[in-house]
């Protein structure tokens, strides 16, 4: 199995002054996040981490959300088709995230690095039974429907029409008492 992430990092802001020249805000008031080490205000650098499996089937494209993560793992699930797991700290507003997809074993191993709440829709039964074990803080939709909802517009079959947003996983989070989390954050 092959895998990756990527890291997704905001540029600097610009603004221009009243002499119309172009400045660079500066980043000492700036602290690195947790999750991503991206400079970001005092006070969102302890998010809480939640991971997403986001499917990467032509049909189900494109993704929603996906560029808002703070990383992104990449690795096949089956067929030759890949899907994401896509790790959050939801500071910013995310109206749209999905299409979400279920578990397998090494996204579950990647997601309990980072003590996480993990949403999924099912997952094969190794991943079932690992998420058991090592006691991730499992969001799976089969028993927490009311975190997800479905896209009714897209035209496509109804596995590839899952979807979630912030403000259903900021109370998920608040729901599980899921308040901090353990993880070695980025260096």
């Amino acid at each position: 199995v092959t895998g990756g992430f990527l890291v997704f990092q905001k540029s600097p802001t610009t603004s221009t002054n009243t002499t119309g020249n172009s400045t660079t805000s500066s980043t000492a008031e700036l602290v690195r996040r947790d999750l991503d080490g991206v400079p970001d205000t005092t006070g969102n650098q302890h998010g809480f981490p939640i991971g997403i499996m986001i499917e990467n089937y032509l049909d189900a494209r494109p993704q929603s959300g996906l560029d808002q993560a703070g990383v992104v793992y990449e690795a096949l699930a089956e067929g030759g088709i890949t899907r994401f797991l896509a790790i959050f700290d939801l500071h910013n507003s995310i109206k749209k995230i999905g299409p979400v997809r279920s578990a397998r074993p090494y996204y579950v191993d990647w997601v309990a690095e980072y003590d996480a709440l993990y949403a999924h829709a099912g997952g094969s039964p190794a991943a079932q039974s690992l998420i058991r074990q090592v006691n991730v803080r499992d969001l799976d939709q089969f028993f927490n429907s009311r975190y997800y909802w479905r896209d009714t517009t897209k035209k496509v079959s109804r596995e590839h029409t899952l979807y979630t947003d912030s403000t259903l996983l900021d109370r998920a989070r608040e729901d599980k008492k899921a308040t901090s989390a353990t993880y070695k954050p980025w260096t």
